[in-house]
């Protein structure tokens, strides 16, 4: 039996803010007093805009086949893919004149632009053996070989088995005896897989595994009594 499924999933997220000047006025001493909006105490404008694309194709070929109703087999063979693109742009600007303007392009003070981007592929080849007697004692065994660009070259692909062996305990006819048990099992497994990510649920791309330094551009630095560009 050969299955495929295939996925496409976009999240656009864009957001403006504009934070006014306003004041509220005390009728009796005539003193003006500013009304902060939202932590920002000057006038000011913001925008954010992210980009999410990430495509998913998973294919499975199964097959099972039973001997003499007390040997059970069963196949399964498949290959996945994953790749996610994302892109942020966020910019803001001060110096504002009045409360009517929201563009960027009217301000006119402290401007500043920043921006990202990430790229993520996953590749696996995967396949699953299951073999049962009578229904009774289990047999599994898996193998994974994945791939992802979040390691660096030459580490990025790796092979991943596991196995494991159960026995139907219930199924044995000394069972018959207990008929307050109708299903026990006694498993036994082991195993390996990968991560690539470094915490949480892997979803936002700060937390891929970093394999290459970052450069903070934002590491200023006082020199002859100013502020200095600088990168770390």
């Amino acid at each position: 039996v050969y299955n495929l499924n295939v996925g496409l999933n976009k999240y656009d997220y864009l957001q403006s803010v504009f934070a006014p000047e306003v004041y509220k006025c005390q009728l009796k001493t005539n003193e003006a007093e500013k009304i902060v909006f939202d932590g920002r105490t000057t006038r000011q404008a913001e925008k954010r805009d992210q980009n999410d694309l990430s495509k998913t194709i998973f294919n499975t070929l199964s097959w099972n086949k039973n001997y003499s109703g007390m040997h059970d087999l069963k196949v399964l063979a498949g290959f996945s893919y994953e790749d996610v693109h994302i892109t942020y742009f966020a910019a803001r600007n001060e110096g504002y004149l009045g409360n009517d303007l929201h563009e960027l392009s009217a301000g006119s003070g402290n401007a500043t632009v920043g921006g990202s981007s990430a790229k993520s592929v996953r590749m696996s080849y995967f396949g699953r053996l299951n073999y049962s007697f009578k229904d009774r004692y289990l047999l599994e065994g898996n193998f994974r070989y994945d791939g992802s660009s979040r390691f660096a070259k030459g580490n990025r692909w790796g092979m991943f088995p596991s196995f494991s062996a159960g026995w139907r305990i219930s199924e044995e006819s000394l069972m018959k005896d207990y008929p307050l048990i109708n299903n026990l099992k006694l498993r036994a497994s082991w195993g390996q897989l990968v991560n690539d990510s470094w915490g949480g649920s892997g979803e936002e791309y700060s937390e891929w595994f970093r394999y290459v330094d970052l450069i903070d551009l934002n590491a200023n630095y006082p020199l002859n009594g100013n502020i200095q560009s600088g990168a770390a």
